[in-house]
């Protein structure tokens, strides 16, 4: 008799913690980020932070949900979310995402894009200025649909790809590109930050435009709706 109530707590321990993992796992929502620091990044003991991740901890916390970041490139983390492998993000409008996934009623934050060159450049006064020069992009950024904009009315500038901000300041400063394209706090930030190796004194910036950024859910994802309605709604 005691060998089957030994048996039963048992079944039963098993079963309370299957219960209670699928619970957890239920609650937990898989965001993805890159390294986009003020944004949001991982530190060295691979935990994200950034303005965004405070204020996903905290939307998430209002809605009795958890977080798990995973972090990747700006290229794959968009594809991810595509294909619901990721339940959500926060990002601006990506060309690439508009028919797949869900985009939060209201902004939960803003970025502005500007263009770096050195003095000798000619200042831009607009988006179209780019059109027929050396424009340095950042493999997987969108732009808010501005490249393709640009390529729909005939204006093209001839781009050039690099992997992230540094290796795109490093490529500007040896003059393999006019301008660099890319968002002011993140390019600020890396130049604070990168003392030893950040461009010459005359390096400027021009602003050309201003971005809100959104939560973004996978139409993909399990719960899309759910989560989408808990972090603001459509």
């Amino acid at each position: 008799m005691r060998a089957y109530w030994l048996a039963v707590f048992f079944l039963l321990s098993v079963f309370h913690g299957h219960v209670n993992h699928a619970c957890a796992q239920s609650n937990t929502i898989t965001i993805g980020i890159f390294n986009f620091p003020p944004f949001y990044t991982k530190n060295k003991y691979s935990q994200a932070e950034g303005i965004l991740v405070d204020h996903a901890n905290q939307a998430l916390k209002d809605a009795g949900l958890v977080a798990k970041y995973e972090i990747s490139s700006a290229a794959l983390l968009i594809e991810r979310l595509g294909k619901g492998e990721l339940d959500a993000g926060m990002l601006i409008r990506h060309p690439a995402l508009l028919d797949k996934a869900f985009y939060s009623k209201n902004p939960i934050n803003q970025i502005q894009l500007v263009a770096y060159r050195y003095g000798s450049i000619p200042a831009l006064s607009g988006i179209e200025d780019l059109s027929g020069k050396r424009v340095l992009t950042i493999a997987g950024y969108g732009y808010g649909g501005i490249l393709k904009k640009l390529s729909e009315k005939g204006i093209e500038p001839t781009y050039i790809t690099a992997r992230n901000i540094e290796q795109a300041f490093v490529m500007l400063a040896a003059k393999r590109a006019d301008y660099f394209l890319t968002y002011l706090k993140p390019a600020e930030m890396f130049r604070k930050n990168k003392t030893a190796t950040q461009p010459a004194k005359e390096l400027v910036a021009d602003k050309l435009s201003s971005f809100n950024v959104y939560w973004v859910v996978s139409k993909a994802s399990e719960n899309a709706e759910m989560i989408m309605k808990n972090l603001g709604g459509f």
